[in-house]
């Protein structure tokens, strides 16, 4: 593991309940390398929006995991 790559998984261990893969650290870092055309620029935003949108979409379904648990705790 390289010393960007356990900046990045230490960032996400101190900040945040997701803990990248190594793939996911290999992705952070190739989005992380300078574009070299525009086409590239759009192609990688359009990546980072969807990451985005999947890691809302996944933090709504832990909450609604975790609302589930706790209501079904209380009817034990």
């Amino acid at each position: 593991m390289t010393s960007t790559e356990k900046a990045i998984r230490d960032f996400c261990g101190h900040h945040a309940d997701w803990w990248p893969s190594t793939t996911q650290v290999q992705e952070m870092l190739a989005l992380a390398q300078p574009c070299s055309t525009c086409e590239e620029n759009k192609r990688l935003k359009k990546e980072i929006a969807n990451q985005d949108a999947m890691l809302e979409r996944q933090t709504a379904r832990i909450v609604d995991l975790q609302t589930h648990i706790e209501n079904f705790e209380g009817e034990l």
